[in-house]
């Protein structure tokens, strides 16, 4: 190099004006001064992680919950020019279309239905052959994994695909799944450069595997305070004719039987009370015969699964807020978070992870208890103003704990120290 611009500067000098000549070592210098910055801005991006990343989002396509949470991440993602994928995985005959991110691609993978365990086989080696041949296509960087299915071949599939970042979140506790997807989890755990909890308590539901990935921390899920409408609902305005809003799926660990079991208490309080199950699954004609059964399928409305909007409206607009779930399952709660940043009154059941998300700013019932549900329920509607109490300190825990933006932010920044570690 030093010769060439020796040689460029002799013949310089000989063929034109002192003039000439500053002009043209200008040019020279220019050019090297370009030059080294570009080499010297693309070490930085190098060491920082490439804005320019390719990210890809894993999980089942009707996790609806979840998509609406990584949502968040991937236009945060985007905004700083990198790749967002979703590699979804299909396995339902009915499907509940939803809106992305724009700029998001989405990968959907069909796979059979499934009809017994052995399913799950054919469903896998269809999976994984597709997200094998993509990883590598791709060249993905970051590959982020969520549920159990098909979190455990997705990271085999990185490994061997030799995708830079593996990380998965864990949003369910980890006694609640069977002994095949717990020896799964824990073959593929240390594939992950780092495992993610959602809360205090998947956290310690994991002590059994702990160690094994290199990174463990808890993230707890964020709630889009610009896009919930925060306002406090004055039970005052409802009268004798409140609306009770529950909102999951149809499946006997969610506890809508319970809540159907003490709806005959509340109505001799309130003749008037409406009930919204918003949702749909495997219970939905038990629950439609037990409604039947007690004699008040008048009083309740089944709207099916509704689009994300439209639940926010509708929960905003309830009186009262129940989720009775039996716990099992529950690794965070994201409904309750929801209704308390819409200050909507909640009654929950006295799991410990609700206690972690809500604290003391709601009721509690014990667990399939019918009896005390409906206890609190008219307790609720009938004293508005410790329930509005209550709501706005709901709000103020919310906010301060569980922030969609801290969420956001905390995501980007492992997978920056990430990819930074790799390069």
């Amino acid at each position: 190099m030093k010769d060439i611009m020796k040689t460029l500067f002799i013949e310089n000098i000989l063929m034109y004006s002192r003039s000439s000549i500053i002009s043209h070592i200008f040019q020279i210098a220019k050019y090297l001064v370009e030059k080294l910055f570009f080499t010297y801005f693309l070490k930085i991006l190098s060491s920082t992680g490439d804005p320019l990343s390719k990210y890809c989002f894993v999980d089942r396509e009707n996790a609806h919950s979840i998509w609406s949470l990584i949502d968040n991440i991937a236009s945060a993602l985007i905004s700083q020019s990198n790749q967002v994928f979703y590699f979804r995985f299909c396995d339902q005959s009915q499907r509940v279309g939803r809106t992305v991110p724009h700029g998001v691609k989405v990968i959907d993978i069909f796979v059979p239905v499934k009809r017994s365990r052995f399913s799950l086989i054919t469903q896998h080696r269809v999976f994984t052959r597709a997200l094998s041949r993509f990883l590598t296509q791709e060249c993905v960087d970051v590959l982020h994994t969520h549920f159990a299915i098909p979190s455990i071949v997705s990271r085999w599939m990185g490994e061997k695909a030799g995708v830079p970042v593996i990380l998965s979140t864990q949003h369910e506790l980890y006694g609640s799944m069977n002994p095949y997807l717990r020896l799964g989890l824990r073959i593929t755990q240390h594939y992950c450069d780092a495992v993610v909890y959602v809360s205090e308590q998947v956290e310690k539901s994991y002590h059994p595997i702990s160690g094994l990935a290199r990174r463990e921390l808890v993230i707890k899920n964020g709630i889009n305070l610009l896009d919930v409408q925060l306002q406090n609902s004055s039970l005052s305005d409802f009268g004798n004719s409140p609306h009770i809003i529950c909102a999951g799926r149809f499946v006997p660990v969610k506890g809508q039987l319970t809540l159907l079991e003490a709806l005959p208490k509340v109505l001799e309080s309130f003749p008037a009370a409406r009930l919204c199950l918003a949702g749909d699954g495997p219970d939905k004609s038990a629950l439609h015969a037990r409604c039947q059964a007690l004699g008040i399928i008048d009083s309740v409305e089944f709207p099916g699964w509704l689009p994300k909007d439209e639940m926010l409206d509708r929960a905003e607009g309830s009186s009262l807020m129940v989720v009775p779930s039996d716990g099992s399952q529950e690794g965070f709660g994201l409904v309750v978070a929801e209704a308390m940043a819409l200050g909507v009154p909640l009654v929950c059941t006295d799991i410990p992870v609700f206690r972690e998300v809500a604290g003391d700013t709601v009721c509690y019932f014990p667990v399939a208890d019918a009896d005390i549900l409906a206890d609190v329920i008219v307790k609720v509607l009938s004293h508005p103003e410790s329930t509005n109490r209550r709501v706005n300190k709901a709000l103020q825990r919310v906010e301060k704990y569980f922030d969609q933006r801290d969420m956001v932010d905390q995501y980007l920044s492992l997978y920056k120290d990430l990819l930074r570690e790799k390069n």
